[in-house]
C-alpha cells in the first residue's frame, strides 16, 4: 500500500495502541500540530502525532485530547507550502452527518505526501 510505513507504525504504535480498534491496524504516525487548536490555544497546544489506520485517521494531542476521523468519511486530502523548512500544510476535508469540516496540520513533508498517498 502506497504511503504506508512499517517503521512509523512501530514506532508509534504504543501511542496509539489504546485507541484503536479491534481490526484496526497502524499504517503510518509522525508528529504534527493541529493547526485549530494551537491558534484556540496558543503555541504548543496543537502539539501531538497524526496515526494513519485502516479505517482513521487520528491525532493525539500531547495534552491528552484526540480527533477521530473516519477514513470513509474524508472527502479529499491535499498538501500546500508553509514557511517552514521541510514542512507542509496537510489539509484533509472531511463530511460527517451532512456537514463539511476541514483539518489542518503542520507536519514533515514527506509524511504530508504518505498521507495523502494514503488517503487522497
Amino acid at each position: 500500500m502506497g504511503g504506508e510505513n512499517r517503521a512509523l507504525a512501530t514506532k508509534y504504535h504504543p501511542l496509539f495502541s489504546g485507541v484503536l480498534q479491534q481490526n484496526e491496524t497502524l499504517l503510518t504516525a509522525s508528529a504534527a500540530i493541529y493547526v485549530k487548536i494551537s491558534e484556540l490555544l496558543g503555541r504548543g497546544a496543537g502539539d501531538g502525532t497524526l496515526g494513519v489506520t485502516n479505517l482513521r485517521v487520528i491525532h493525539l494531542g500531547g495534552s491528552g485530547g484526540g480527533l477521530y476521523l473516519s477514513r470513509s468519511e474524508i472527502i479529499s486530502a491535499r498538501k500546500s507550502w508553509i514557511v517552514v523548512p521541510g514542512s507542509s500544510n496537510l489539509n484533509i476535508k472531511h463530511k460527517t452527518n451532512g456537514t463539511y469540516e476541514e483539518y489542518e496540520f503542520y507536519c514533515g513533508t514527506g509524511f504530508c505526501k504518505d498521507v495523502i498517498s494514503l488517503i487522497g
